[in-house]
């Protein structure tokens, strides 16, 4: 979470906070609300129900509002909802019993003149019409009464009986008639089967005017997958089927922006028999809507009668509507920038928070004039050796840093999963050729895909080339450098091995066998082979004097680079959107969905951009795809970008302190920070 505590008598002197309105299109304050609520929609699916029925699918929970009462119903079960009737007894004086209606009918009226003011009733039992005067909360009253009738002449006798009458409240029943559970209005959470329709969401049932009200409340997506379920064209063109989404997105979007909740929604059946074609379907079209006249707009189309060559959604429906515009709403519905201040000459904080069609967002950025030359920027990796975790925070205020970002991937014990150097030595090798962020000895930044090989070389020509850094070998042909970012020792390995120790561009020891291990100079580095051959290393010999080269693909050792942080996808190239997830080989979780993220880029005119969003957390701010961000970065006239660490891991530090919103806490394996040139 963001630190509360920061100390603002020094921040206050250079922190501009402000609020200003960024131009982005205008859309309706009713449609900016809907998604500020989060798109939920509240269907009314029926009314004026006297009892529902309904089964139960996995962990259905019913309960009152606050949740202070509840219960959970048993799997694939039937169940009942009904008013709740509480039985009173009472006692009725029976009159008069025949078989003739129109008998009884007269006698009850006769009693009803000649005695004014109580209740008389015909009760038809076993087929005799009874007449009873009643009803009594007591029995001695109907006693008296029925003497008073007796005397008039009626042959009577007082009898019990027992009258249901319904209060305020709704009871859940098994079938069994057991009451399970009892309220005034019943909240159920789950999937349930009502009217041989499958619903999920929240079920409210309420009692309106003595009847059952129930009510759905689910998420706009859902609705998009029932509608075009219950209004699809009678084919399997996905493209009609994607005109249809947008057709019904657009009428359902123009009901909840224009009328109140609860929403009434007739051909909305829920979601059974949802197939994998709506799926796609809606999700493909996922916020296109229909705009004519500045809202959105619906009208019916006949796809049955409709050209088959068709191969877009755009031209299906400008093909049958006339004088409209089709609006992508997965963008931005608002932006404000909320800070914008200067952390030091050249290197300014910014804050903007966004209201997108998934949500809230909320953007930190540091922007660093690199032409100003005041800073530097390097990488780390936390603890100064591969596996090593540490708070952000710690390894900014050590290192006495302005700002701090987290760097790469990392395993959970903090190696870095890519390209890292330090100051100019190799801490980890490259990764599948993925994105990687350079910085020369002259402050330049390079933004590129990387290759990497390392090249010992003796004076007479004899070579060897390096293969990785810092890590166990992946089979025998590979060849490894060990620095100080490893440990004090190599690895031991229980098969014949040769190292290489060297200090000073000099040779100082050769050792070959089987388990040998070194000291790992400060300055210096060792060379491990598992090459068998005596003589395949016979002109690398004590004393001798070595040159060792980092050979980059691009050629980045041609332009003295001296600190790396790999990272990764690639988001922006030449100032164009190239988001390279699939070539880097990243998982589908990294390079799909909304998280919280970190990227870094260079603008035309070289302002080095870090750029953190949050995410995880819908009230606040719920992520950002990497296409999207790498979209926000080309507004920002980035023309390099790349991805680093996300999720938790997405953290920012200024002067010490977290000024981003992570999703949660999480120690890191390495980073970048900008520090001020002394």
């Amino acid at each position: 979470m963001k630190n509360k505590n920061i100390t603002f008598t020094t921040l206050l002197i250079v922190f501009l906070l402000l609020t200003t309105t960024l131009h982005v299109q205008a859309f309706s304050n009713s449609l900016k609300n809907f998604v500020t609520n989060g798109k939920k929609v509240q269907i009314e699916l029926y009314n004026e129900q006297s009892t529902v029925r309904f089964y139960t699918g996995t962990n259905v929970e019913i309960s009152n509002l606050d949740k202070t009462k509840r219960t959970f119903l048993t799997k694939n079960k039937e169940y009942i909802i009904e008013p709740d009737e509480n039985g009173q007894p009472r006692w009725f004086i029976q009159v008069f019993a025949t078989e003739e209606k129109g008998k009884a009918e007269k006698i009850k009226e006769d009693i009803k003149r000649d005695f004014n003011g109580y209740e008389v009733r015909i009760k038809l039992v076993d087929g005799l019409y009874k007449v009873e005067v009643g009803s009594f909360n007591q029995e001695a009253a109907a006693e008296k009464v029925s003497k008073n009738l007796n005397d008039a002449g009626w042959q009577t006798w007082v009898k019990e009986d027992e009258i249901k009458e319904r209060t305020s409240q709704l009871v859940v029943k098994d079938t069994k008639g057991n009451i399970l559970f009892k309220n005034g209005t019943i909240f159920c959470e789950g999937v349930i089967r009502l009217k041989d329709n499958l619903y999920n969401g929240k079920m409210q049932f309420k009692l309106n005017d003595k009847k059952i009200e129930v009510l759905n409340e689910i998420d706009f997506l859902t609705l998009e997958y029932g509608l075009l379920l219950e209004n699809q064209p009678d084919t399997n063109n996905l493209t009609f089927l994607k005109a249809a989404a947008v057709l019904n997105r657009s009428r359902a979007l123009s009901k909840i922006l224009n009328e109140t909740s609860p929403y009434k929604f007739p051909q909305y059946k829920g979601i059974s028999g949802l197939s994998e074609i709506i799926r796609v379907a809606v999700d493909n079209t996922t916020a296109k809507v229909i705009y004519k006249d500045g809202s959105p707009y619906y009208e019916n189309i006949d796809f049955k009668n409709l050209d088959r060559n068709h191969n877009n959604v755009e031209s299906v429906l400008f093909s049958k509507l006339d004088s409209i515009e089709i609006i992508d709403l997965d963008t931005t519905l608002e932006e404000k920038q909320i800070v914008d201040a200067n952390i030091d000459i050249g290197l300014k904080y910014k804050e903007i928070r966004q209201l997108t069609w998934s949500g809230p967002r909320v953007i930190s950025i540091v922007d660093l004039n690199t032409l100003k030359g005041r800073h530097k920027v390097t990488s780390f990796i936390s603890n100064n050796k591969i596996d090593g975790l540490a708070p952000l925070s710690e390894v900014v205020s050590k290192n006495n840093a302005l700002v701090g970002v987290n760097g790469g991937f990392y395993t959970s014990s903090g190696t870095p999963l890519g390209l890292v150097m330090i100051d100019g030595k190799m801490v980890t090798e490259p990764l599948y050729n993925r994105a990687a962020l350079g910085i020369t000895k002259s402050g330049e930044i390079l933004i590129d895909n990387v290759n990497w090989k390392g090249l010992l070389k003796t004076k007479n020509n004899s070579n060897i080339i390096i293969d990785a850094v810092n890590r166990k070998p992946n089979n025998d042909n590979e060849i490894i450098l060990y620095n100080r970012f490893f440990g004090k020792k190599t690895p031991q390995f229980n098969q014949f091995s040769t190292e290489i120790v060297v200090e000073e561009n000099r040779i100082v020891r050769v050792d070959k066998g089987e388990l040998i291990q070194n000291e790992i100079p400060e300055e210096g580095f060792i060379i491990k082979s598992f090459n068998s051959n005596p003589e395949e290393y016979s002109s690398f010999e004590p004393g001798k004097k070595i040159e060792y080269k980092n050979i980059f693909s691009p050629n980045w050792h041609e332009e003295e680079i001296v600190n790396i942080m790999g990272g990764g996808p690639k988001l922006i190239t030449k100032g164009e959107v190239t988001v390279t997830g699939q070539a880097e080989n990243f998982q589908s979780d990294i390079i799909k969905g909304r998280a919280p993220r970190t990227a870094v880029g260079l603008t035309e005119d070289d302002h080095l951009l870090f750029v953190m969003v949050d995410g995880r957390q819908p009230e606040l701010s719920v992520g950002i795809t990497l296409k999207n961000l790498a979209h926000y970065l080309q507004r920002l006239d980035v023309k390099e970008a790349m991805n680093l660490d996300g999720g938790d891991s997405s953290q920012l530090v200024i002067r010490g302190y977290t000024f981003n919103n992570p999703s949660g806490y999480r120690e890191i394996g390495s980073g970048i920070l900008i520090k001020k040139l002394q």
